[in-house]
């Protein structure tokens, strides 16, 4: 049903809803593209903003814990002016400590790790402040130095808590960090098949094209060739009603009126055959009558000749004869002279009878 209303639809709707389709499958490939890009911004962003910064803050928090045991050396080594100055610089450095701290604590990987920083931070503070600070305001180094080294072991044990803290945000930003490249292969991957998928798609277009619009033309570019060649039995195959069934039955009743067209003639060509025969029988008939005729056109002008002949010697004889009959005509103008000279003879003689038959007729009454 599918194929049969597909092969209805004409040539035009069937490019534009292919272009159609590959048109979406490029815009779904974009929108994929684009949600996985932005994954992949959000992941990069959690990592820099969740695991790069709270490495940056700690590492803050370590500098200001090695400030702090900076700052009480200093103190010891300071005179009285330097003493007060550097007594300002160390609150000054606990108050940022504090506020980095607090600051941290909040989003830290490992908040127990930050708390155990805290209550050890706490405990070297009281005891520099009660131990450290005094022994050092009064230059007393040696006592000092040797009250340093206890109070130094809360600032190791604070600053373990602070890589115990950092190993964990670390293992935070691995996580994110595999996270991200989790989410950046998923969405690679995903959008490798989709292209697959519209590659497939499009060379499945590219067969239905060919077999829709590029098979029926070579289809039909066979019958005009086998039609030109002469075969007129050849038809072409009509299948939907796009253009190219429109166009392949106008080729077949086109064929169809030529086969006609070529049957009538043919026909007409039989019954010309059938008429020059009689046409050639006749006029062999004709040459035979017309050989005939020659052969006594030729007895004519023999005798025409034998007859010209006869004329030019009748011609001469009758010269001679006309030659003859002057001659005749004058004497017979000369015997007609005679011949009336004797009738007027014969005339005066039959007067002359008369008179005499008179005479007798009287004669014999007597």
């Amino acid at each position: 049903m599918l194929k049969r209303t597909l092969a209805d639809r004409s040539v035009r709707t069937k490019i534009l809803s292919i272009t159609v389709l590959m048109a979406l499958l490029a815009g779904v490939i974009a929108v994929l593209a684009v949600t996985r890009l932005s994954a992949v911004y959000s992941a990069t962003e959690d990592i820099v903003n969740g695991n790069l910064k709270p490495l940056e803050v700690l590492a803050g928090i370590q500098a200001g814990v090695q400030k702090a045991r900076v700052d009480i050396r200093e103190l010891a080594l300071a005179d009285a002016a330097g003493k007060a100055e550097t007594a300002k610089t160390i609150q000054a450095d606990d108050q940022a400590l504090d506020a980095d701290v607090a600051a941290y604590l909040p989003g830290a990987a490992d908040p127990a790790a930050v708390r155990s920083f805290q209550s050890l931070w706490q405990q070297w503070r009281q005891q520099r402040d009660e131990k450290l600070v005094p022994l050092a305001k009064a230059d007393k180094d040696a006592e000092f130095y040797q009250a340093a080294k206890p109070v130094a072991l809360y600032a190791n044990q604070a600053l373990e808590q602070l890589d115990k803290a950092t190993k964990a945000e670390l293992a935070e930003a691995d996580r994110s960090i595999k996270e991200a490249n989790s989410t950046f292969s998923a969405g690679r991957n995903l959008i490798i098949i989709i292209a697959l998928a519209g590659l497939l798609l499009g060379l499945l277009c590219s067969e239905y094209i060919s077999r829709q619009v590029v098979g029926p033309l070579q289809h039909l570019r066979k019958v005009l060739g086998r039609v030109a060649e002469g075969d007129l039995s050849v038809r072409a195959d009509v299948n939907g009603k796009d253009e190219l069934a429109v166009i392949g039955g106008a080729t077949n009743d086109t064929v169809e009126k030529l086969y006609e067209v070529v049957t009538s003639v043919k026909g007409a060509t039989g019954q010309l055959s059938s008429a020059a025969g009689q046409v050639s029988a006749a006029a062999q008939s004709l040459s035979q009558t017309a050989a005939e005729q020659a052969a006594s056109v030729e007895e004519t002008t023999a005798g025409i000749e034998q007859m010209a002949s006869s004329v030019n010697q009748n011609s001469d004889n009758a010269k001679i004869t006309d030659g003859i009959a002057g001659k005749a005509a004058q004497q017979a103008g000369e015997g007609g002279q005679a011949v009336q000279q004797t009738v007027q003879a014969m005339k005066d003689i039959a007067a002359k009878i008369a008179i005499i038959d008179d005479i007798a007729f009287q004669t014999n009454m007597l």
